[in-house]
């Protein structure tokens, strides 16, 4: 594929209260860390957007589960993600 706008993100979950991390970049990553930290969020309700100022480009998108929910052991999962462009 090639690169896409991105202006908003939409996550659905059944298990509220984690935090993730929303990393794009223009090429495929080794890791995370090839990828550019665009925005985080902690504490994500069960219906949750990210909204960015500008739109941003990116050809690679990585939509991490860095916490789960009552910061200790448990799990959690995303049920939809949805990216919408400009």
């Amino acid at each position: 594929g090639r690169a896409r706008d991105v202006i908003r993100i939409s996550l659905e979950s059944a298990t509220p209260g984690y935090a993730v991390e929303v990393r794009a970049g223009p090429e495929r990553p080794g890791d995370e860390t090839d990828l550019d930290l665009i925005d985080d969020l902690a504490g994500a309700p069960g219906e949750a957007e990210i909204t960015f100022e500008d739109p941003v480009s990116a050809r690679h998108w990585l939509v991490w589960i860095t916490a789960l929910p009552g910061g200790g052991g448990g799990s959690a999962s995303l049920n939809e993600v949805t990216f919408f462009g400009t």
